[in-house]
């Protein structure tokens, strides 16, 4: 299969977040960076549904270069799962910066999805505190 150049989606510096869809290794990817609040939320919503529609198994999402993430912000990732349930295509989170698992995990809902440390396959981790990890 030929090489596939990325898509990027820039909002606006105002915005605070920028969403690059992209496929690694046969995943679809969706590199987020910024800050994901009650302004951005909608458009995390919008690009996980269209990085969702037709694919396979998984549907990444990078959020390496989060620095804040709000209740919205958790909503949409909740929504994206949600839309994918009874389907075989999994939500996979990927390498989430600190405040961002800090976040997850406080509000509970690190366990709903797949938490992958690093890119390479096999290094996932279903739930971090099933591990005793924890952030300082």
């Amino acid at each position: 299969m030929p090489a596939q150049t990325p898509e990027v989606f820039v909002t606006t510096p105002e915005m605070g977040a920028a969403f690059e869809r992209a496929e690694r290794a046969g995943e679809r990817v969706l590199v987020v960076t910024g800050e994901i609040d009650i302004a951005t939320a909608p458009e995390l919503r919008c690009e996980l549904e269209a990085l969702s529609r037709g694919a396979h198994s998984p549907v990444v999402v990078d959020l390496a270069g989060v620095t804040f993430l709000d209740s919205s912000g958790i909503s949409a990732l909740v929504a994206a799962r949600q839309a994918l349930a009874g389907s075989d295509v999994t939500l996979v989170v990927l390498e989430p910066s600190p405040p961002v698992r800090l976040v997850l995990e406080m509000s509970g809902v690190d366990g709903l999805f797949e938490i992958r440390d690093t890119a390479v396959a096999g290094s996932e981790r279903r739930h971090p505190r099933a591990h005793g990890l924890t952030t300082a």
